[in-house]
C-alpha cells in the first residue's frame, strides 16, 4: 500500500532499511523490484514474490527509485496507477545537481563507459531527467491526489532523521513513537563505492559475461568482484 519512487541517489536506500526496522512496515528485500518499469512483461504474479515474507503489517510497501525517471518508461505511472490505485508514494529528493554528481558517479561504479560529467548531461538524458523533481512528481499527480504523495527532502534527513522518519510513519498511519535503531546510518555514501580494474571492465562488457552471469553462483560473484574492483577515485567537476 506504498512505494518509495525515488529519486535516485538521494538517499532512498537509508530511508527504506530504516522503515524496514518498523514493527508495523514490511518493505521487500531486495528493495528494488522495478516491476512496473524494467520488469513489467513479468507479469503480477512474478512481482507478489517479492511480497512472500509479508507477515501482517499494517504498512506494505518496496522502493524502486527508477520508477520517478519518466524517460525510461513514460508509461509507468499509469501502470502503477492502474494495478494500485488506491497507494501512497513517497518521494525523497536532493539539492538536483549534487544528485546528478552521485549518480553519475555511481554508473561508473558500476561499469558504465560514461564520458566526463560535463558532456554526460548532454549524452545521457536520464542523468538530468531524475533531478527534474516538478516534472517527475506531476507525471504521477494526473493518477494521485496530492494527500497520498509525501515529499522528504535528502537534507532534513541528514539533519534530522528521527524526526523525518517520525512524519514518514505519521503518513503510513502507523505508530509513529516508534525507536528505530541507527536511525543516522546513511547508505551507498560515494567514499564507500568500488569501480572496475581494468580487467574487470573488460570481463563486465564481455558477450560471454552478459550471457553466463545469471548461472554463476553469488558467493563466486562477490569474490570476482573484490579482486577485481578498487575504491573510486573519480571526483565529478564541471567544465565553466
Amino acid at each position: 500500500n506504498f512505494v518509495i519512487i525515488g529519486a535516485p541517489k538521494a538517499g532512498t536506500t537509508s530511508l527504506s532499511q530504516n522503515l524496514g526496522r518498523h514493527p508495523d512496515i514490511f518493505m521487500t528485500n531486495p528493495k528494488e523490484p522495478n516491476f512496473f518499469g524494467r520488469y513489467f512483461d513479468r507479469g503480477l504474479a512474478w512481482y507478489e514474490q517479492f511480497f512472500e515474507g509479508y507477515a501482517n503489517e499494517k504498512a506494505v510497501g518496496e522502493g524502486s527509485v527508477l520508477y520517478s525517471v519518466t524517460s525510461y518508461w513514460p508509461k509507468l505511472p499509469m501502470r502503477l496507477a492502474k494495478a494500485l490505485p488506491d497507494i501512497k508514494l513517497i518521494y525523497m529528493v536532493r539539492h538536483p545537481i549534487e544528485r546528478i554528481e552521485s549518480m553519475w558517479c555511481q554508473q561508473i561504479a558500476n561499469g558504465d563507459r560514461l564520458p566526463p560529467l560535463s558532456q554526460a548531461v548532454f549524452d545521457h538524458r536520464s542523468l538530468i531527467d531524475g533531478s527534474l523533481y516538478w516534472h517527475q512528481i506531476n507525471k504521477f499527480r494526473e493518477y494521485y491526489h496530492d494527500k497520498k504523495i509525501h515529499v522528504i527532502y535528502f537534507d532534513d534527513y541528514i539533519v534530522d532523521p528521527c524526526n523525518t522518519l517520525k512524519y514518514c510513519f505519521q503518513f503510513l498511519e502507523v505508530d509513529d513513537q516508534a525507536d528505530i535503531l541507527h536511525a543516522g546510518e546513511v547508505y551507498n555514501q560515494r567514499v564507500f563505492l568500488k569501480m572496475d580494474r581494468r580487467l574487470g571492465s573488460f570481463i563486465r562488457h564481455s558477450v560471454i559475461a552478459n550471457t553466463t552471469r545469471k548461472y554463476v553462483p553469488e558467493l563466486l560473484k562477490r569474490v570476482g568482484r573484490s579482486m577485481l574492483r578498487r575504491n573510486l577515485d573519480i571526483t565529478p567537476t564541471w567544465d565553466p
